[in-house]
C-alpha cells in the first residue's frame, strides 16, 4: 500500500490543461448490413415485466367470461373458435389436450383455419397494447391483461388458438420494429379447463 504522496510523486504535477487534452480513437467502420429498423426486445420474464398479456383458453360448456364493457384489463370480446375452427376434433384424440401434435395437426389438416384464428387475433392484441402503453401503462401502472379464446370444451381449438397466438406475439416483441413497444411485456397462457 503506496500512500497518497507516493503516488503523486509517481504520477508528476498537476497539470492545468488536462481538459484540453483530447484522446483520439480511431473509429471503426460499421460492416452489419442492416434490412430493417431493428428495436430493443421487450419480451420480459412472466413477474418482471410491467406488463403481462395472458391468453387463456375456456370452454364454453363450462360457462364463458363476461364481455360487458371496455378496461385494459380485457380489451377485447372473448373469441369464438367453434365456427370458425373445423372440422371438430375426432374422438380418439379427446383425451389429449391441444398440446399435442396430433390435435394441432387434426386441427389444420383441411384448411388454415387456425392460422386465420391466430392472424385474427394477434393484431387486435397489438393494438390494444399500444393503446394501453399510449395511456401511460408500465412501471407506473402495472396491467395484467387478459385474452379469452373459447371452443367447446375448452381443450381443443381455443388451446392451440391460445398457444400460437402467444408465440407470434413473443416474436413481435422481439423484433419490436421501430421500437414501438417501450416496456418490457410478458405473454402467457392459461388453461383451466
Amino acid at each position: 500500500d503506496k500512500s497518497l504522496s507516493e503516488l503523486m510523486g509517481e504520477l508528476g504535477e498537476r497539470d492545468p490543461d488536462f481538459q484540453n487534452f483530447k484522446v483520439s480513437i480511431p473509429e471503426e467502420e460499421d460492416t452489419t448490413i442492416r434490412t430493417k429498423k431493428e428495436g430493443v426486445c421487450r419480451l420480459g420474464k412472466h413477474g418482471k415485466a410491467p406488463i403481462h398479456i395472458e391468453f387463456q383458453s375456456f370452454g364454453y360448456v363450462h360457462g364463458a367470461p363476461s364481455s360487458k364493457g371496455w378496461s385494459h384489463a380485457q380489451p377485447l370480446p372473448p373469441l369464438d373458435c367453434r365456427e370458425i375452427i373445423r372440422p371438430v376434433v375426432e374422438p380418439y384424440l379427446l383425451k389429449q389436450d391441444g398440446k399435442s401434435s396430433a390435435v394441432k395437426k387434426a386441427l389444420n389438416k383441411n384448411n388454415n383455419s387456425v392460422d386465420v384464428c391466430v392472424t385474427k387475433l394477434t393484431p387486435q392484441v397489438e393494438d390494444a397494447l399500444l393503446e394501453a402503453l399510449k395511456d401511460g401503462h408500465g412501471h407506473a401502472m402495472p396491467l395484467r391483461m387478459t385474452i379469452f379464446v373459447g371452443s367447446e370444451l375448452g381443450r381443443h381449438r381455443s388451446l392451440v388458438v391460445c398457444e400460437d397466438s402467444a408465440k407470434k406475439l413473443r416474436n413481435f416483441l422481439r423484433t419490436n420494429l421501430d421500437n414501438k413497444i417501450d416496456q418490457d411485456v410478458s405473454i402467457g397462457t392459461r388453461h383451466p379447463d
